[in-house]
């Protein structure tokens, strides 16, 4: 239960952190017009150009501005724009995704500890067997291993949509960002697959032990 905690206050602070950057980011996925202002004066100048002076009314033979000229043109995201969201979205998911089934499975083990009330101590001890079993034979285990590998997509997931962001934005410090994803990046590549190769490795976590079996 504690390991579950844990895990479900990294998944609140991490998504409220993936929050306020896709709050900055997503707005680049709007279609922007261009020189939108420019268009604008554009537009202002051209009907005070056409105007003329009849019977005492101001009258201008230019359109009104909700007719945009033919000439204005929609700039839609770039590549490395929408990537970058699908990567940080994708990792709030994954985040709330590891929150959601934590909790899912913090009640379930309430519920398996809770002790009967008012019942003699061979029945408490035959209800907690037929918890235990069906909690084994639906693999509430496998369920909480799932919780950290979520988190660890959701933290790569970022920290790729992180390095693709400030490539666009400063190389120096994408390049100081990229070294350090990637020493982490290697990590968890290495202590994932290690198991496979050296049965004596003790990196056992859940997702090596899921390419152990499927090898």
């Amino acid at each position: 239960k504690d390991e579950i905690d844990n895990m479900l206050v990294f998944a609140a602070l991490f998504s409220a952190v993936l929050t306020a950057f896709i709050i900055d980011s997503y707005q680049d996925l709007k279609p922007k017009l261009q020189n939108e202002s420019t268009l604008i004066l554009r537009q202002i100048s051209a009907q005070i150009a056409s105007s003329t002076i009849s019977a005492g009314y101001l009258n201008s033979t230019k359109p009104a501005f909700s007719d945009l000229p033919a000439s204005a043109s929609v700039e839609h995201p770039s590549l490395a724009t929408v990537v970058v969201n699908a990567l940080w979205f994708s990792a709030l998911v994954f985040s709330l995704m590891s929150a959601s089934v934590g909790i899912a499975i913090r009640q379930w083990l309430n519920h398996h500890g809770d002790e009967p009330v008012g019942v003699e101590p061979l029945v408490s001890v035959h209800i907690w067997h037929v918890r235990h079993k069906g909690y084994l034979d639906w693999h509430v285990t496998g369920l909480l291993d799932l919780l950290p590998v979520l988190l660890q997509i959701s933290v790569v997931l970022f920290l790729a949509g992180l390095v693709i962001q400030l490539r666009n934005l400063h190389p120096v410090i994408a390049d100081i960002i990229t070294a350090q994803a990637a020493i982490l990046w290697m990590i968890l590549l290495v202590t994932t697959l290690a198991p496979s190769f050296w049965r004596r490795c003790p990196y056992k976590s859940p997702q090596a032990l899921w390419i152990m079996q499927a090898i």
